[in-house]
């Protein structure tokens, strides 16, 4: 009898706590059970812990397929959501929709996005601001993203100084092959660059592809390219050692003015125009302004003129350039004052003309000296026969008297 009192207490105490420690509110069950819960533990640290040998001890599954299931994080501030979207992907998102828009996502083949759910690459961040991504250090010291594979590794980042380097080890302040300062110098070779680009080494440039001189290039514009990997644009040293410089449009260069208005000095394939983009017809240099030089030579292809002093060359009786002259109002030979308006002076023509023109006037000085110094002879000449006859008249005069005086 007594068995069976106990039996009934203990019976009943029993499903008392039991009900004592869930209820029921409509169709939901819940645990009025203030301490932790565990699942392969007797020791939960949490209000909720499952702990199993297993390596995934906790499974929270959904039967219906293409369908979002997620763990909901909530406080008083709002949710957040945790699992796996409809096309496979895991994501965490606030909303229970982490297959679409997600801000975090990790695809199925091991891609990481924050800011996309299809990431092409283990990390991807995008987003609508100038810098999605920002990684920090809270001292003053280098901050920087290392790039390794099995050959070894390089890093990126900020230095203590405040430059930007990249450099094979994390030192990326001293040191570091490429910087670039606060102030937007770039610096190749070292940390202080000076200007805009400063280099301190060798310059080499390769055109992949191209042949002979082209894969000599130090400086070309990749989109001004031609055939056949053959930058246009570009300064270059050919095989022979030759140092070049080429156009869009074959070989040139040009100085702008500081106003980038005109060209100060270009050269392309017609020649050197300083002051001027216009390259006359014909012509090699062409100035748009005044020249000053302390000396200037002239190659002259055609004859120099030392043929007019030759006994075979006819000169020109000066009736006969008095003629022309009154007829053309210039010099025979030379061009009018129209002509030089048109086309310019040639000034390896005009002085080789000029020489043979100062050489006709020396023949036509030495002519008119013979001609002089034959008059000269003959003046002297009559002069002396008049001092004879004038000398032989007072003669005669002086004895004329005695003549008359002697019959």
């Amino acid at each position: 009898m007594k068995k069976s009192i106990l039996i009934t207490i203990l019976f009943v105490s029993i499903t008392n706590c039991l009900f004592a420690q869930w209820m029921t509110n409509g169709t939901n069950i819940y645990n009025n059970n203030t301490g932790n819960v565990g699942i392969g533990t007797t020791t939960p640290g949490n209000l909720f812990v499952v702990s199993g040998t297993t390596a995934s001890p906790l499974t929270v599954a959904r039967t219906t397929a293409s369908s979002n299931i997620s763990v909901e994080f909530k406080n008083s501030t709002g949710s957040w959501f945790a699992g796996q979207g409809a096309t496979g992907n895991f994501g965490i998102a606030t909303n229970n929709n982490i297959g679409v828009g997600a801000p975090f996502n990790i695809t199925t083949v091991g891609n990481v996005g924050i800011g996309t759910t299809t990431p092409g690459n283990l990390l991807e961040v995008s987003g609508t601001i100038p810098s999605p991504l920002t990684i920090t250090r809270t001292t003053a010291s280098n901050i920087s993203v290392e790039f390794k594979n099995p050959t070894g590794s390089w890093f990126a980042g900020q230095a203590s100084t405040g430059n930007f380097g990249i450099a094979t080890n994390n030192n990326i302040g001293v040191g570091a092959p490429f910087n670039i300062t606060n102030n937007g110098n770039v610096g190749i070779g070292t940390t202080t660059p000076s200007g805009r680009l400063q280099v301190i080494g060798t310059v080499n440039s390769t055109v992949t592809g191209a042949a002979g001189d082209n894969n000599n290039y130090m400086f070309s514009n990749p989109n001004a390219a031609n055939t056949s990997n053959d930058p246009r644009g570009g300064i270059w040293l050919d095989n022979d050692g030759r140092f070049k410089l080429r156009s869009v449009t074959g070989y040139g260069f040009a100085f702008r003015s500081t106003a980038d208005t005109f060209d100060i000095l270009n050269i392309n394939d017609n020649g050197l125009s300083i002051g001027t983009q216009t390259m006359p017809s014909g012509y090699k240099l062409a100035v748009n302004g005044s020249a000053i030089a302390t000396a200037v030579f002239v190659k002259v292809n055609s004859e120099w003129p030392d043929y007019v002093f030759k006994p075979a060359y006819h000169l020109r009786p000066l009736t006969e350039v008095k003629a022309y002259i009154d007829q053309n109002r210039h010099l025979p030979e030379t061009p009018s004052a129209d002509e030089i308006a048109k086309d310019g002076l040639n000034l390896g023509e005009m002085n080789k003309l000029l020489m043979k023109k100062v050489e006709e006037l020396t023949l036509y000085l030495i002519e008119k000296d013979q001609i002089i110094t034959e008059q000269q002879k003959k003046l002297s000449d009559q002069e002396l026969i008049n001092k004879t006859s004038e000398e032989r008249v007072k003669r005669l005069e002086r004895l004329l008297p005695s003549l008359k005086t002697n019959p």
